[in-house]
């Protein structure tokens, strides 16, 4: 798949998601069920933060979003949101724009020669990472489904 359908499937699969969580209270997105991690903040803000710590801090270059983000979602850390309507907010507001961001950069040549997990190119990389973004969006869909059953 090339470049923009790639950015283009990956902003129509975050506005779908975006849509799905619009009216959720800041009670029902840090909702963590019995046996689970991580909240529905954690979920969206970690699929902000994976394909910027892989495609910009690891490869040195500057990231589109705060460090505080890249610090409080990525892989090991755990819901300890302290403004979940604030942070809610402003991933919601980052989610798009930063698919557009990777492909400009894309375009401006910055990640020329990329590799990354061993051999992937840019291309097999952002494939890879969004297989690991539609992971994070089902875990996100069992926990409305949690919720939904406890509000029946």
């Amino acid at each position: 798949m090339d470049i923009t359908k790639q950015i283009e499937f990956l902003k129509n699969q975050r506005s779908n998601l975006l849509l799905q969580l619009e009216k959720l209270s800041n009670d029902e997105l840090s909702f963590i069920p019995e046996g689970s991690n991580n909240n529905i903040l954690w979920n969206l803000g970690h699929i902000l933060v994976i394909p910027q710590h892989h495609f910009y801090v690891v490869k040195g270059h500057t990231p589109h979003v705060k460090q505080y983000y890249i610090q409080h979602y990525m892989s090991g850390s755990h819901p300890n949101a302290t403004d979940i309507g604030k942070e809610f907010k402003e991933i919601k507001e980052l989610l798009l724009p930063t698919a557009d961001y990777l492909k400009n950069d894309y375009d401006k040549g910055m990640f020329n020669n990329f590799r990354a997990f061993g051999s992937k190119d840019f291309i097999e990389t952002l494939e890879f990472l969004t297989k690991h973004e539609t992971g994070h969006i089902t875990k996100i869909n069992q926990l409305l489904n949690q919720l939904n059953k406890i509000k029946k």
